[in-house]
């Protein structure tokens, strides 16, 4: 999945040259024995086909593959990226292959010591299995980084002195997006120009149209809603002053550190790994929020004062401290884990 999130190639591509990684897929399973059969997001993956039939038959074909799977010996693995999938359209069949996912799992890896937490509750028939906490890398040099801030500004004809905030990612129910633009709109007059990007493709026809509805006339908003290019992440990352991440619910954030790889300070709900982050990597990078976002959690976040170290503006050309997150030893954990099985 690189083209869309490319946590799966860099977690692989990073292992050590003794293992042998092949993608998935039906006949590479039917052809040979592995050592390890390793998940990610398989709910929301096979319950994807708009069409019930089709998924019915994805879910049976991958349900038939666990079990031969174990039959040979192999042992499934699973990371477990959310408490509970976002987007799921056929409810009964997702959490019946989530059932069955769960009794085939010999380990499972968390992202955070949250996430073992919520998983300990929402799937109770885990707990007797191993689990394993292998946090989040960062995506530094993973995308294009070579403009400066005045070229990034000047292709979105945005203004040098403005402040700007920048929401990028797909856009999808739980993300907030609407609020988002209501909340910016309701921002107080500033002594200086202040503009929101909105960057990213809808999940459908009504968010999209919820989110042209919300920015109405506002002249300082400008949406971009479409699916973001590799090549182009960095036009908006570099043009921005702060990411704002409006969640209603969030258990990790690879939106968060994409921003952070860029030396975007982000702003986020309280919730899941967010506080964790926070602690490791600083509040002036990583500035956090309880409840719902409000216009004066907004404004407090702009000038700097939810943060006891650093204005936005004054980490302009510094770098976030990430190097703790890099993925071979990310790899390196992992593997500990397969073997540990």
């Amino acid at each position: 999945t690189r083209y869309a999130n490319p946590y799966t190639w860099l977690l692989y591509s990073n292992m050590p040259e003794t293992v042998a990684v092949s993608e998935f897929s039906a006949k590479n399973l039917l052809r040979e024995r592995f050592d390890i059969f390793h998940l990610h997001w398989p709910v929301e993956t096979l319950v994807r086909h708009p069409n019930i039939w089709m998924a019915r038959v994805r879910v049976l074909t991958f349900w038939l593959l666990l079990k031969l799977s174990k039959w040979r010996g192999t042992k499934i693995i699973w990371t477990i990226h959310d408490e509970n999938p976002h987007v799921v359209i056929h409810q009964e069949l997702a959490k019946w292959i989530s059932r069955q996912i769960v009794a085939h799992t010999d380990g499972y890896i968390n992202l955070c010591e949250a996430g073992k937490q919520a998983v300990a509750s929402s799937l109770p028939m885990l707990r007797d299995k191993p689990g394993f906490v292998v946090r989040h890398g960062h995506y530094r040099g993973c995308y294009p980084d070579d403009v400066s801030r005045e070229e990034a500004r000047s292709q979105l004809n945005l203004s040098p002195e403005a402040k700007t905030l920048l929401y990028l990612g797909y856009i999808s129910p739980y993300k907030n997006v609407p609020h988002l633009i209501k909340t910016f709109r309701e921002l107080p007059e500033c002594d200086w120009p202040i503009t929101l990007l909105v960057a990213g493709k809808p999940d459908n026809e009504e968010l999209r149209q919820a989110v042209q509805v919300a920015k109405g006339n506002a002249d300082n908003i400008q949406l971009h809603l479409r699916f973001i290019a590799d090549e182009e992440l960095q036009i908006f990352f570099k043009a921005a002053d702060l990411v704002v991440l409006p969640f209603e619910e969030i258990l990790n954030s690879g939106s968060l550190l994409l921003s952070l790889s860029f030396n975007r300070a982000v702003l986020a709900p309280h919730l899941g790994a967010i506080a964790s982050w926070q602690e490791e990597i600083g509040s002036q990078w990583v500035q956090t929020y309880e409840g719902e976002l409000t216009a004066q959690i907004l404004a407090m976040a702009i000038r700097g004062e939810s943060s006891a170290e650093s204005s936005i503006t004054e980490l302009s050309g510094k770098e976030a401290p990430i190097d703790k997150i890099a993925w071979d030893a990310i790899a390196q954990k992992t593997l500990d884990a397969y073997k540990s099985l």
